[in-house]
């Protein structure tokens, strides 16, 4: 995420400073002493720093982290329900009734007709104004009122009601979908008090899925919490089906909490993943491609983006894997029958041939080049303008790096890809990828052949300088210190202007990447900036660099990143 208030940000960094550096169990009060910076960004961050300290071996910091961002996340769940129910609180005794009435109404509808959306939809279209959070409140009490420690015959029947109903109003698509999907977990929540898990197991685990679906794809509140609360309550449901077999709906289960797991932002990102390829491998049990092609083809696409995602194992035959999967899943989705799948996973499967270590790297590239045209087939500027820039970008990478035909024709290509990437994706709708579209450009403006050469350096510099206009050491330091390098690459060729300030800037360039780059975290990134920068310290002034630029760009391509 990007917090584009500078002066924001930093505070957030100062108020984790002080949750970092305050006294145990003290951590709460200097929350409440900075309410004005509770909020989603501030969560964000500490997912972000979180993550951060857990790659770098400390458990203590990371959990930390996570702790506090689970514990804002309820506060401001928390406070989201007391708005609610002072709303409630402020109905008169009518409107009550008449919610009351609608709710009894529409259950009625859904016993009848047996959870028919031809039934019930036309009532909730016709009431869409009821659809509120008031419904919600109002169905919790009257739900809570009936069914509280109630196990008769009739609990049970209203029970099996609400999670129908829950189901149907999670997948009605008119009114206020974060407020369909609150009704949603009320209903499977309610009917939970009634399922014991012991005399009903197939009901307990059937709706702990749904509770679980409806949290995966709740609106309202935390993001990462909600996914946290999706994975407790597949796992719950996953507990009674060892006791009572149940293999397709185990399978299916099972399919969710890959999906949960691949989501998930809180923990080891590393173990997530592993957790995920764990549950969809398990799930492909049940979903064979004869049985259930497309459920089949879908967790292969899943498991594809995984393992080019993997952290664990062999880089080189985790990309292996991903191809195989990719490859396994256009056996089943095409472009004639689901089109934008299909794309999307020809984009992905264009990123690993692209990132391929294994076999030859030329063809390797052609591949990658292949399956982006054929994703831009689908993808257009005006029905996906989002996947078609970023398939671009892809495709300008590709090119900028092909061995195959004529470099400086290559050159020419992405640049063409990165503009037009850029001719829909802006600073603000899309700010980072936009940045990152702009390091690529200024990279292929640096090492452009065709054009006017000092022109060219030019424009690679102002492309270095809009994308650090986004990317800042604060918000994502090591893409940051990348983009520092590239640009200090430029000023050290640079024709225009004067050559010692031109040396002078290379150098302040490479420094600043030097701040993020230390040798004990980055000892690679390191050493290698260290040697751009012992290098420009010693260039020479010249008078005239001009002749000899050509053939310097031509020979080097410069340190391409």
């Amino acid at each position: 995420m990007i917090v584009t208030d500078q002066k924001r940000f930093r505070a957030y960094q100062n108020l984790i400073e002080e949750l970092l550096s305050c006294e145990k169990g003290q951590e709460k009060d200097v929350l409440k002493s900075n309410q004005d910076l509770i909020d989603e960004e501030l969560i964000q961050i500490l997912l972000s720093e979180a993550d951060k300290a857990s790659s770098k071996g400390n458990d203590f910091v990371s959990n930390l982290m996570l702790s506090i961002a689970m514990y804002i996340g309820e506060e401001l769940d928390s406070i989201s329900s007391t708005i609610d129910r002072k709303k409630l609180e402020n109905l008169d005794g009518q409107q009550k009734q008449n919610y009351l009435q609608f709710i009894l109404q529409i259950l009625e509808v859904t016993a009848e007709s047996q959870g028919r959306k031809e039934s019930v939809y036309p009532m909730m279209m016709d009431n869409i104004d009821k659809l509120d959070s008031s419904f919600t409140g109002i169905l919790r009490q009257w739900g809570t009122n009936i069914l509280s420690g109630n196990k008769s015959e009739d609990a049970e029947s209203l029970a099996a009601i609400l999670v129908e109903f829950g189901n149907l109003i999670s997948q009605f698509d008119a009114g206020d979908k974060a407020n369909n999907i609150e009704i949603a977990i009320v209903c499977h929540k309610m009917a939970l008090t009634v399922f014991d898990p012991d005399k009903f197991p197939f009901d307990w685990s059937t709706t702990q899925n749904n509770l679980g679906t409806a949290f995966f794809y709740r609106i309202n509140g935390n993001r990462a919490a909600n996914i946290e609360k999706a994975i407790a309550a597949y796992n719950e449901a996953l507990k009674t089906l060892k006791q009572v077999p149940l293999p397709q709906q185990w399978v299916a289960i099972k399919y969710n909490l890959a999906n949960a797991y691949r989501h998930r932002s809180r923990g080891n990102h590393s173990e997530n993943l592993e957790q995920a390829i764990e549950a969809y491998t398990e799930a492909l049990s049940g979903y064979t491609r004869d049985t259930s092609p497309l459920d089949w083809a879908r967790i292969k696409n899943y498991l594809g983006d995984i393992y080019y995602e993997r952290i664990k194992g062999d880089r080189g035959q985790n990309l292996e894997k991903a191809i195989e999967f990719y490859n396994a899943a256009l056996e089943v989705i095409t472009a004639r029958i689901n089109p934008t799948e299909w794309a999307t996973i020809q984009n992905n499967l264009g990123n690993a041939f692209r990132n391929r270590v294994k076999g030859n790297e030329a063809e390797n590239l052609e591949q990658a080049i292949n399956a982006y045209k054929r994703a831009l087939g689908v993808y257009t500027s005006n029905t996906y303008p989002e996947e078609w820039a970023m398939t671009q970008n892809n495709l300008g990478n590709a090119f900028r790096h092909r061995l195959y035909g004529d470099t400086a024709e290559n050159i020419e290509q992405a640049i063409n890809a990165y503009r037009a990437a850029l001719q829909v994706i802006t600073r603000e709708n899309c700010a980072k990828q936009w940045a990152m579209t702009q390091n690529n450009l200024g990279n292929a403006y640096r090492n452009r052949i065709e054009g006017n050469q000092f022109e060219n350096l030019e424009r690679a510099i102002a492309a270095y300088n809009a994308a650090l206009k986004v990317i800042t050491r604060e918000t994502f330091p090591q893409q940051w210190a990348r983009i520092q390098n590239n640009l200090g690459h430029a000023y050290r060729y640079r024709v225009k202007g004067s050559q010692p300030e031109n040396i002078q800037q290379a150098m302040r360039a490479y420094k600043k990447a030097l701040s993020v780059y230390n040798r004990r975290d980055f000892p690679q990134e390191w050493a290698t900036t260290q040697n751009y920068l012992h290098s420009v310290s010693y260039v020479k002034p010249q008078n005239n660099r001009s002749p000899g630029l050509k053939a310097t760009i031509r020979s080097n391509l410069l340190y391409q990143h």
